[in-house]
């Protein structure tokens, strides 16, 4: 309850204050068994294997799910894998943060390459707070990203409890194309 209380003092969650105090502690009681519900939802089957790809700087000229948005070849060859693993996978946006594949979104020309280290530090604690309401605790995440991207939120996302592999780590982007395709191809 103290973390919705504060969030309700830094965010201001009602538009109109809360008539009374009794009113805001019933909306705050109420929240707080949303919020535990989702995650007893979400963490009841237990750690799952997720798959997180960087958006490219390709993309088509007109809205599109994500999946289908970003052209950029080593993005295409880390959907087909993810694809192929039949695990599920989210896409890493500079703009939007994490994206479902299917969300419907527009082109943009954003990048996190010419941010400031706090900028990519803020990107990076969004991205892990999105991860945490949607992926299972102690799950393993497949990061198919550089540096750029994986960097704010690989420290972060291994505190709350992930487990990290990164099998592009320290390679160039054709070396990374070139692994792709083997770990595309090694997959039955």
């Amino acid at each position: 309850m103290t973390y919705l209380v504060r969030h309700y003092k830094q965010r201001r969650l009602f538009r109109d204050p809360p008539p009374d105090r009794r009113a805001l502690l019933e909306y705050l009681e109420k929240a707080q068994a949303r919020v535990t519900t989702h995650f007893q939802t979400l963490n009841a089957s237990g750690p799952i294997q997720v798959i997180l790809i960087a958006c490219s700087a390709g993309k088509l000229d007109h809205d599109a799910p994500a999946k289908d948005l970003y052209t950029g070849q080593l993005f295409r060859k880390s959907r087909a894998y993810a694809e192929k693993t039949e695990q599920p996978y989210f896409i890493l946006s500079a703009l939007h943060g994490l994206l479902e594949p299917t969300k419907v979104i527009g082109p943009y020309n954003y990048t996190l390459k010419k941010q400031r280290l706090r900028e990519r530090e803020a990107w990076g604690t969004r991205v892990v707070d999105s991860i945490v309401w949607h992926v299972p605790q102690a799950s393993t995440i497949t990061l198919l990203a550089g540096s750029d991207y994986a960097d704010p939120i690989e420290s972060k996302l291994k505190l709350k409890g992930f487990k990290i592999d990164r099998p592009l780590k320290g390679l160039g982007i054709g070396q990374q194309q070139q692994k792709l395709i083997e770990l595309t191809r090694a997959i039955p």
